[in-house]
C-alpha cells in the first residue's frame, strides 16, 4: 500500500493507526509529502499553511511517571535534573 493512489485513498477513506505506521516504515517520504501537501491544498483551498505556536515552559524535568518513551524527564537527584524559580 505504497504507491500514491494507495496512500491518498487510504486518507480519503480514514487510516489506522497500524496504517500510519505502515506508511511511516515502507512508504517513499516524497510520496507522503506529496500527498500531505495535496490534502492540505484541498482543505485550506490554496497554497495556506497553519502554524500553532505553543510555548510551554517547563518549570522542572523531574518526573516520577518515567514514561518509556520520554527523553525529557530526570528522576529527583539527577545530574541533569532541574527546578526554574521565578
Amino acid at each position: 500500500m505504497c504507491t500514491i493512489d494507495d496512500l491518498r485513498n487510504a486518507v480519503i477513506n480514514g487510516i489506522t493507526k497500524a496504517d500510519a505506521e505502515e506508511f511511516m516504515t515502507e512508504c517513499d517520504f516524497k510520496d507522503l509529502a506529496r500527498v500531505a501537501s495535496e490534502l492540505t491544498r484541498k482543505i485550506t483551498g490554496g497554497d495556506t499553511a497553519t502554524v500553532v505556536n505553543n510555548v510551554v515552559i517547563n518549570y522542572s524535568n523531574i518526573c516520577v511517571a518515567q514514561c518509556p518513551i520520554c527523553a525529557f524527564y530526570r528522576p529527583k537527584g539527577h545530574p541533569e535534573a532541574y527546578v526554574r524559580t521565578p
